[in-house]
């Protein structure tokens, strides 16, 4: 009875010591930043707008969610001590959010490879004396940068299968979207069209259209999608105001985007049905903004990740 009643006192101390890691939601959920004067914060609802919950709360700014693949993590951008942006994790619950990185720098724009095991962001190469789109590991090691950019590009998305990442170029008066291959170490523009004004690359589910925000000469300002080869190009939304997130629904057939309110200081969700073209807002008080989606429903997985994935991360430190 005694080594009974030392082994059960052991199981409890071994629980308090080390809580459980949060689950990933069990239904479909969308999460974003929210604003309230000087106070900023995570909250999560149901993808008609319903049940928001708050996550977590901080008196520096936050940005730039991202959602881990099972959907137990996010991944967020805000100022760390040292008044610096950088990097954060937490549970999807908004418990044990810490910093990603052991060195605290200037990073920004996280996204979450589809296997899991690897991120990319925005951040200045010291080595190399420029801004790159890195790659590292999400433990924070195996930091490598990959795409030279412009401070004004960036927006990372990784395609469904891993093996290539859309981004922003950014160059005098204009922004263009680019792909990057993994595998052969190459990249292509999306559209060839005259003085683009390109942002928020984001790719469909099943990985054969990129919708982004657009305007520029000649082009109603709004929402498009178009093929992975720049064909097709369509016109999803009419939005006059800048947006200032975009996200494809896991199931494919409606966008998630954040502009702000045309009457006061304000931003506010919405969706756009791909087939209907139908606008539903989401939200209709406060600053939100940067807002994700996850569905742990496994018709929304529609691409595995591509096994050739460890062997394109394999050259990519090889190179470096």
């Amino acid at each position: 009875m005694k080594i009974l009643r030392l082994i059960t006192l052991c199981i409890i101390a071994l629980m308090l010591l080390y809580p459980a890691f949060a689950k990933s939601p069990e239904k479909a959920k969308i999460a974003f930043v929210s604003r309230d004067m000087d106070s900023w914060g995570i909250d999560m609802i149901n993808p008609d707008g319903s049940d928001c919950v708050n996550l977590i709360q901080r008196t520096g700014s936050i940005n730039q969610l991202a959602w881990s693949p099972s959907g137990e993590q996010i991944l967020f951008g805000a100022r760390n001590n040292n008044g610096l942006h950088d990097i954060f994790i937490m549970e999807a619950d908004g418990t044990n959010d810490q910093p990603l990185f052991k060195a605290q720098n200037y990073k920004r724009e996280p996204a979450w490879a589809p296997d899991g095991k690897k991120i990319a962001y925005m951040a200045y190469s010291k080595i190399l004396s420029a801004w790159h789109i890195h790659i590292a590991t999400t433990d924070g090691q195996s930091v490598e940068p990959i795409i030279p950019v412009d401070r004004l590009g960036g927006d990372p998305a990784w395609s469904p299968d891993g093996t290539e990442i859309a981004f922003v170029m950014a160059a005098f008066q204009k922004r263009e979207i680019y792909i990057y291959n993994l595998e052969t170490d190459t990249q292509e523009k999306l559209l060839q069209i005259e003085s683009p004004w390109m942002l928020l690359p984001t790719w469909a589910p099943d990985g054969k259209k990129i919708a982004f925000y657009l305007s520029g000469i000649g082009r109603q300002r709004g929402i498009y999608t178009a093929n992975r080869d720049g064909t097709e190009l369509q016109l999803v939304a009419e939005i006059d105001t800048r947006v200032y997130s975009l996200t494809w629904s896991p199931s494919g057939d409606e966008l998630l985007y954040t502009k702000p309110a045309e009457i006061d200081n304000s931003g506010q969700l919405f969706t756009v049905n791909l087939k209907t073209r139908e606008i539903n807002q989401l939200t209709d008080a406060g600053y939100n903004f940067d807002a994700i989606w996850f569905d742990p429903s496994p018709s929304s997985l529609s691409v595995s990740p591509s096994e050739s994935l460890l062997t394109t991360w394999g050259r990519i430190k090889n190179r470096n």
